[in-house]
């Protein structure tokens, strides 16, 4: 089944017209800025499970999969690919794609290469239930990072700087917008602060998928720093 929009919003100042089919794909970004490359020292220290991620985002070309759709198209999940397991579909491909669909998508394929695969650690209740909590199914939830930390397949961080390129990160403006994304890096200032994101994703800022810098701080179009949550994903135990 398609998922079912919750409500509507005009995303300024990009003045997309969105209708939410959960609650968290849909911050404003800086499409102009330049997104610097992940060092390799930084993919180098990064844990293994990150590193297959890492390596997946790379391979996916931008604006690819018909560009970004949010709500995902009719019968469709925001994925570029069926996400099944065995006969089960839990989440369908199509043309188009969204935020919380790529991140699960590229979560799921990296789990597909752990001992056991994904049907080693989710049965097809669970995976559907663990899609839902992913796709936020309300404004400020911690997507990703709350279905991680629930079903014993990631862990949440108590420092955005314990962060390491590939953990999973879901962030909300204070104006209610949120956005789904695989972290590259932190930007910060002079005194160390963290000041802004580079990520990868699904955004209108990119017409799909690709990399972007979002600002984190007080402003209306950053975001909130109370609000970045980030989790580490893993294979099952």
């Amino acid at each position: 089944m398609p998922d079912a929009p919750a409500f509507v919003f005009v995303l300024a100042p990009l003045l997309v017209s969105v209708a939410l089919a959960g609650a968290g794909c849909a911050a404003a970004g800086e499409g102009g800025a330049v997104v610097e490359p992940v060092a390799a020292s930084a993919v180098a220290a990064a844990p293994s499970f990150n590193v297959r991620v890492l390596e997946l985002v790379a391979g996916y070309p931008a604006g690819g999969f018909g560009g970004y759709a949010w709500p995902a198209r009719a019968g469709t999940s925001g994925t570029t690919r069926d996400l099944a397991l065995g006969v089960e579909v839990i989440a369908s491909g199509g043309d188009g794609n969204h935020c919380v669909g790529v991140t699960l998508e590229v979560f799921w394929r990296a789990l597909e290469q752990c001992p056991g695969g994904v049907a080693g650690a989710l049965d097809a209740d669970e995976a559907r239930a663990f899609k839902r909590t992913w796709y936020v199914p309300e404004v400020g939830g911690a997507g990703a990072v709350e279905a991680l930390s629930r079903s014993g397949l990631g862990s949440r961080l108590a420092s955005l700087e314990h962060a390491r390129p590939g953990d999973f990160v879901q962030a909300w403006r204070a104006d209610g917008l949120g956005h789904s994304m695989v972290l590259l890096g932190w930007d910060h200032d002079a005194a160390g602060t963290i000041t802004g994101i580079r990520y990868w994703s699904s955004q209108p800022w990119t017409d799909g998928i690709g990399e972007a810098f979002t600002a984190i701080g007080a402003a209306d179009d950053a975001f909130d720093p109370a609000h970045v949550y980030v989790a580490r994903a893993r294979c099952p135990p």
